[in-house]
């Protein structure tokens, strides 16, 4: 059993940045970055109002499902949603990672 202190304690903003870029089962890239393993429930409220710029809700996070700002390069956000972005722990450079960035990944997920 998860204790709700430390599962906090993983999507506090003090959370060290993971940037990472996987695949899961359906080979489809992720980025990961200092919220991914937070649910919805439990995100800081400057992070759960930067997700819902980029497009982001309760079932939409929770679900992993992706959402229309997913598609786009980083000179294609708004300033808005760049800096949605950058609360959330992305860059520049791990928002526009590609495919051929994660070459050789495990594929374990």
């Amino acid at each position: 059993m998860i204790d709700d202190a430390s599962n906090n304690a993983q999507c506090d903003s003090s959370f060290i940045e993971i940037k990472l870029l996987l695949r899961n089962n359906n080979n489809k890239k992720i980025k990961m970055t200092k919220y991914d393993d937070c649910s919805w429930k439990d995100l800081p409220e400057d992070a759960k109002k930067a997700a819902k710029v980029l497009g982001y809700k309760k079932k939409t996070w929770d679900e992993d499902l992706e959402v229309a700002v997913d598609d786009k390069e980083w000179d294609e956000l708004t300033d808005e949603q760049q800096e949605a972005a950058k609360v959330l722990g992305y860059t520049e450079e791990s928002w526009n990672a590609d495919d051929s960035d994660s070459e050789g990944c495990c594929g374990c997920f």
